[in-house]
């Protein structure tokens, strides 16, 4: 019985340095979407291209929303051991990061048009 007892300690230990990972790429994530957002997207909000201009505003909308959905599934993450389903979770935040390069998929696109001209988004 003592052995599933360290068994249990060491993956409770696990999951909290998990969530304290998580927590702190919360925090370099905020950092980067503001760095964005101050530094007007490369040049993408004086941009004279509105439809780069629009996007530009997209963007931080897209940042609020990513903030918001991290900050509830690591809430969740909080909860009580057995009041989430752990898979579901899982797959959760596997969705949020295949959303969030999406986005920096997106930003890489519009950064580049700004460089290089019209491309396709």
């Amino acid at each position: 019985h003592r052995w599933l007892g360290r068994t249990a300690a060491k993956a409770r230990l696990l999951e909290r340095s998990f969530l304290g990972l998580l927590r702190t790429w919360r925090g370099h994530l905020g950092q980067h979407f503001r760095y964005e957002e101050e530094n007007g997207f490369e040049g993408g909000f004086a941009s004279s291209d509105l439809e780069i201009h629009e996007m530009c505003r997209t963007f931080v909308l897209q940042h609020r929303a990513l903030e918001a959905r991290m900050d509830a599934l690591l809430d969740r993450l909080d909860a009580p051991a057995g009041a989430e389903d752990a898979h579901l979770l899982l797959d959760e935040l596997m969705l949020f990061f295949r959303q969030l390069h999406r986005h920096d998929a997106l930003e890489d696109a519009m950064l580049q048009r700004i460089v290089h001209g019209p491309l396709d988004l």
